[in-house]
């Protein structure tokens, strides 16, 4: 997103030495996209410029049909010529066989999560529960992703078709007022400012396509910086004031306020806890003398936090394997799984503790539970055949042995 603004002041500036200046910061950002050797990042920009072309020319400047196809074909040539030179640098590329192709990886993806849209269209999962809920529809032959690599569809899991469709809406409306803006806009330093962020905020829909980072807040907040930037080019007269004059409107921004600073307290309280975390992993890292140390900072991590699922789990382990305080680490694990039940490691996790603790049967249940949520791990399914030979059912067991042939089957295909 960023080129398209530094080529904006390049053109806009009238010192050579600021042009220059700009020159020399373009050339960091074409290397770092260069270095990152990725499909995604330089086809969406491409693109961007595609369509930018497109409606620049064939909307706003109405030049001929030939001098449009020039220029359409000219970008098009770019982006073959882009993508054969990544692919010689890159085993895994759109050129390569199945297993290697990023591109056919990407669509057995989006197929499997338009099955988990399916499956609760309407509202969704719940923010960043992707990746674990991927694992219990997985298909044989698919790569394990913590992401769908398409915003869109990761959004229709997550907050259902009403949340995927809201934000095609602002997609939507964000062009058709820019492409407003752009043809209303007079002037050539503003036009190509309106331009150019018209190519970054195109470039950052189009990856959103191709890939998935609303949850990278370094990325996310610069887009959508962007995207605010185009739609507020307005008149220069215009003035916008908060008029706190009245009752309700002092009342209104104060409760806003209000919001901001209780937003900003519970994020605060977030982190001390996940500085807590930190600090009890590195003490268990270090040794098993500083295990008492260790339980101390997840125990504050999680006074700070309580509703991290995480935090629970690993302050229920340790109190198990380490500080043989069982029944303590037992319920810690049930309040991790109570907190977030897709995580298919909590409730293996949790099998093994029952099967050590002498009971069985609920040992069993959770790790039946974790091969649900995860049916193409392999070791779950071992861990549930061998129970079922030492228990003499031997029709379980068979069925278990046949999961892992067909694990091993396609991982030898693959």
């Amino acid at each position: 997103m960023s080129i398209p603004l530094s080529i904006a002041f390049i053109i806009t500036v009238r010192k050579g030495w600021e042009k220059c200046l700009f020159g020399i910061a373009l050339g960091p950002q074409i290397l770092a996209l260069s270095l990152t050797k990725s499909f995604s990042g330089w086809g969406s920009l491409i693109l961007a410029y595609v369509c930018f072309v497109f409606v620049f020319l064939g909307y706003v400047k109405r030049v001929r049909t030939r001098y449009l196809a020039y220029s359409l074909a000219a970008l098009l040539l770019l982006l073959v010529l882009v993508f054969a030179g990544l692919s010689l640098k890159r085993p895994d590329n759109p050129f390569a066989p199945v297993k290697n192709n990023p591109l056919v990886l990407r669509i057995l993806n989006w197929g499997v999560t338009i099955d988990m849209i399916t499956d609760d269209p309407w509202i969704g999962k719940g923010l960043n529960t992707f990746g674990l809920i991927f694992p219990s529809y997985q298909r044989p032959g698919g790569n394990i992703v913590h992401h769908s690599h398409n915003t869109y569809l990761q959004l229709g899991v997550e907050m259902g078709v009403v949340g995927m469709v809201a934000f095609l809406w602002f997609a939507c409306w964000w062009l058709w007022r820019t492409l407003l803006i752009l043809k209303e806009t007079k002037g050539k330093e503003l036009t190509v400012w309106v331009g150019s962020l018209l190519v970054a905020g195109l470039a950052f829909f189009i990856h959103h396509a191709f890939d998935f980072e609303f949850y990278l807040s370094n990325v996310t907040l610069a887009g959508f910086a962007v995207l605010a930037l185009t739609i507020a080019i307005e008149a220069e007269d215009r003035v916008y004031r908060i008029d706190l004059r009245g009752r309700r409107k002092t009342v209104s921004v104060l409760l806003g306020f209000g919001g901001v600073l209780a937003v900003s307290i519970l994020l605060l309280l977030q982190l001390y806890g996940q500085m807590h975390y930190q600090k009890a992993r590195y003490r268990l890292e270090t040794g098993s003398l500083f295990a008492v140390d260790a339980a101390r900072g997840f125990k504050e991590s999680i006074r700070f936090d309580p509703y991290n699922s995480q935090y629970h789990h690993q302050y229920g382990v340790l109190l198990f394997q380490r500080l043989s305080r069982q029944q303590e680490g037992i319920s810690e694990v049930q309040e991790a799984i109570r907190l977030s039940r897709w995580r298919h490691y909590y409730h293996f996790d949790l099998g093994m503790m029952y099967l050590i603790s002498g009971e069985e049967s609920k040992g069993v249940e959770e790790i039946k539970r974790a091969s649900q949520l995860y049916p193409l791990n392999e070791k779950y399914h071992q861990f549930l055949m061998t129970i079922y030979l030492q228990r003499g059912e031997a029709g379980l067991a068979s069925e278990e042995g046949k999961w892992i042939e067909k694990i091993q089957r396609e991982e030898s295909v693959d």
